[in-house]
């Protein structure tokens, strides 16, 4: 935890508010400042847009400190710093349940120096907050499986954590769609390999149980969307965010096409040194494997799958099954981003460390390798307090600076002359809006045709934005790529063009 909070606190407040980062603060404080339940519950993403892109839970974690503590970087930051904390706190617990403590410490400290891990918390970021719901999930779960008392308490108590491991995956739904219902089946495949035959009946009841509880959780928000929305949130979340991605439609506007090997070339370019780790990991659970295999007389192979893994490796299984299906599922959606990815790296931080647990890093002449990881794994906290207080006041830029042009329009629209002007949205998209609501208080309206428009009305430009100035507009305000026009001959003629992402 030192490591990872040495890490990501200095120079929090670094960078600008960019793409997704001001869009999602901006309708999380939005959603705390309305005071109205019907748009807390569904949150704004303009002025009078319900936004169903997602659902809102870690919304509304983002917005809460930023309706409390005002709306800077590092504010908005914290819910992915705290996100990030928790998910360590978490593997650690998960590789707990079969590794020793020395090993469970070593997989947090692999994943707090995991590069694609710790700089997401550089954004507001969904998909940590997804992910950490996901592993209280496989906590809960695994747990239940890997139980070995028997009798009514047992049974009670086993069932309790698949019914909590479910409710995890229900808030895991509520940071974003759909996905999290994965984590069920892996668990449930997992659970055959590694439980007697006799308690197959507990995990085929447990995973039951466990969709009951997602679905309890997540369910009453998209119900209550569909009654209150109706076809437009349907449409919305599983026809447009859903949908599209799955048919790529959506990668031309976000992001260039990427290959499939698009997620395995990442793992190559960035898990290092970490992927020679999990390939040694893969290779001694195969070893030991084998190993068990020539020593044990065996049943018939449907009944024993479990007595070809190790106990002790269970929940490195459970990790290589976690990663190897949510890398076939990202892979096969053609809109790849790299923070996707997030889900993957508790659970190759796992297989990571359990080299520090298998018997060939055991059996070193006089452990003399386990000692030492101990002594600096007891060190790295204090190690981790100066490192960190040391990068926080070097001048080191860790983050690309603001745009000068972000600043300098706010400074000219918070001029006497315009300061309680109507601003409308000529061409600009989401994020760019999220911007100027979070730095003045208001939304760009958005322009329902050119005839709404009157005589000196004014209008805000970006170059990729779809649409520029035509004429009958005179410039205001012009800094790079952003300028501000006000309306001196209407009906509105804007020029059309190609729209891109910021």
């Amino acid at each position: 935890m030192a490591i990872f909070l040495a890490i990501t606190l200095p120079h929090l407040d670094q960078g600008d508010f960019r793409t997704d980062t001001a869009w999602y603060s901006a309708i999380g404080v939005q959603a705390w400042r309305s005071g109205s339940w019907a748009e807390f519950w569904s949150p704004l993403a303009e002025p009078g847009q319900p936004y169903f892109n997602k659902p809102p839970l870690a919304l509304w974690i983002h917005g809460l400190p930023l309706w409390a503590l005002g709306t800077d970087l590092w504010i908005a930051r914290i819910g992915s710093v705290l996100a990030g904390a928790i998910t360590i706190v978490l593997t650690v617990r998960l590789a707990r349940l079969r590794a020793s403590p020395l090993g469970a410490a070593t997989a947090g400290c692999v994943l707090a120096l995991t590069y694609e891990f710790f700089r997401r918390t550089k954004e507001v970021s969904l998909d940590l907050w997804h992910t950490t719901f996901l592993i209280a999930a496989l906590i809960c779960m695994a747990s239940a499986v890997l139980g070995r008392s028997s009798g009514p308490t047992s049974n009670l108590r086993t069932n309790g954590s698949w019914l909590f491991g479910g409710a995890m995956v229900g808030l895991a739904l509520m940071c974003k769609p759909m996905q999290a219902l994965l984590a069920i089946p892996i668990v449930a495949a997992w659970a055959f390999v590694v439980s007697a035959p006799s308690l197959r009946l507990r995990v085929v009841i447990g995973t039951k149980l466990a969709l009951l509880a997602a679905l309890a959780v997540a369910g009453p928000w998209h119900l209550s969307m569909y009654l209150i929305h109706g076809e437009e949130f349907t449409e919305r979340l599983f026809g447009g965010e859903i949908g599209d991605r799955l048919t790529g439609s959506m990668v031309q506007f976000d992001v260039e096409s990427q290959r499939p090997t698009f997620y395995f070339e990442q793992l190559a370019r960035t898990y290092w040194p970490w992927l020679a780790a999990v390939s040694l990991s893969f290779w001694l659970l195969i070893h030991e494997r084998r190993t068990t295999e020539s020593s044990v007389a065996l049943p018939p192979p449907l009944s024993t799958l479990n007595a070809l893994v190790p106990g002790r490796w269970s929940i490195v299984v459970l990790a290589i099954l976690w990663t190897c299906v949510w890398l076939a599922a990202l892979s096969i959606f053609p809109d790849r981003r790299d923070r996707y990815a997030i889900v993957l790296w508790p659970a190759l931080a796992i297989v990571s460390a359990s080299l520090v647990d298998s018997r060939w890093f055991m059996r070193d002449r006089d452990r003399r390798s386990r000692h030492a990881l101990m002594r600096t794994l007891r060190a790295a906290p204090a190690l981790a307090v100066v490192a960190g207080g040391l990068f926080a006041i070097l001048p080191v830029r860790v983050q690309r600076g603001v745009d000068p042009q972000w600043p300098a329009l706010f400074e000219f629209l918070r001029n006497e002359e315009f300061a309680d002007r109507s601003i409308h949205a000529g061409g600009i998209h989401g994020n760019m809006s999220a911007r100027l609501y979070l730095q003045l208080g208001h939304w760009p309206l958005k322009i329902p045709n050119p005839e709404s428009l009157a005589a000196g009305d004014l209008l805000l430009y970006h170059v990729k934005g779809s649409q520029g100035p035509g004429p009958g507009e005179t410039t205001l305000f012009k800094e790079r790529d952003v300028w501000l026009t006000r309306l001196d001959d209407p009906p509105w003629r804007p020029v059309s063009r190609e729209a891109a992402w910021e």
